[in-house]
């Protein structure tokens, strides 16, 4: 992953080659060029080389475009629509655990209403707390740490905008569609009491929503954290995106002590929510790295005409 540096030297170098315009034009001191000949401009004494001050957190990747706008702007019309025009099944499309659901649900369902009950709010805190963390980390970190940089802020809010919608949609679709019986229904059935909202989306049990949610909002912090110096410290960095997924990892296994999911349920949310949270942002954008001068050294440049009383060609411009 590229890394820019702090300070970027531009180093403007040109080189000219030159048709003369005019056959009575002053010959050089050295030796007249030829009549029809093509000649070689003097070169003018090259700049100074100058220092920019570069920005701490300087988008330098590929940016979102129309076409990034309409399509994610598609899919949040498709989650809202999934969300409020799909009803929940009344009757489940699936039922039961499969594999190792059943030994993994003993171990961890807690085993009394209170101890559900707080397990259940605890997962709730613990998602939104991911969730609220990428939210203003993408927001204030750029404007408060990076002179106002609204336009980073701006493009890693619109990839946690992509990131988050299409996570919600595949997961809400899974919920209407698929339908699968949430673990704690048989016990509802016989105990109206057995958590405490037990008539509650009882066929909305895969994938685990909560679990896709909270690592998709790690993940996407991982992602701005590898393609950025987003602290100015490289342990702070790699600190705050393994503190967010421990967080979204006891997000998931505070929901199977709920008793609302099956652990295959968790385990295909997390595979959701971290592959688009980490995957969309290196596949648009953190991948397409701008061509301009990187600590991979190379240099990056091109060829502009140039045009004045005594001189036609071409001028190289490079950074260097």
């Amino acid at each position: 992953m590229i890394k820019t540096s702090s300070t970027l030297r531009r180093v403007l170098c040109t080189a000219s080659l030159a048709l003369p315009f005019a056959s009575n034009a002053e010959a050089a001191p050295a030796a007249p060029a030829a009549k029809g000949s093509v000649g070689v401009a003097p070169s003018a004494e090259p700049p100074e080389p100058f220092e920019e001050e570069e920005r701490r957190l300087e988008w330098r990747y590929r940016r979102a475009d129309i076409w990034e706008y309409s399509a994610t702007a598609l899919v949040a019309g498709l989650y809202a629509a999934v969300e409020f025009g799909v009803p929940v099944k009344e009757e489940p499309g699936w039922t039961g655990g499969i594999l190792f659901d059943d030994a993994a649900r003993d171990t961890f369902r807690m085993k009394s209403r209170s101890g559900r009950i707080r397990a259940s709010d605890w997962s709730d805190a613990t998602t939104l707390a991911n969730q609220v963390q990428v939210v203003l980390d993408g927001v204030l970190t750029p404007i408060l740490s990076d002179d106002w940089n609204f336009d980073t802020a701006w493009q890693v809010s619109f990839i946690n905008i992509q990131a988050m919608t299409l996570t919600g949609l595949f997961a809400r679709a899974g919920h209407r569609f698929i339908g699968r019986q949430r673990p704690s229904v048989p016990e509802c059935d016989k105990d109206p009491n057995y958590i405490e909202y037990c008539p509650v989306a009882r066929n909305s049990g895969f994938p685990g929503g909560h679990t896709a949610a909270a690592f998709a909002a790690a993940s996407l912090v991982c992602a701005h954290h590898g393609a950025f110096d987003w602290y100015g410290s490289e342990l702070a960095d790699s600190g705050t995106c393994v503190l967010g997924l421990g967080v979204a990892t006891a997000s998931s296994f505070l929901r199977l002590s709920t008793d609302r999911h099956y652990l295959s349920d968790n385990i295909v949310g997390m595979l959701l929510g971290g592959g688009i949270g980490y995957g969309l942002p290196q596949l648009l954008h953190y991948s397409h790295p701008l061509s301009i001068q990187s600590d991979d050294g190379l240099a990056r440049g091109g060829l502009v005409p140039v045009v004045s009383d005594s001189t036609l060609g071409l001028e190289g411009i490079g950074y260097f």
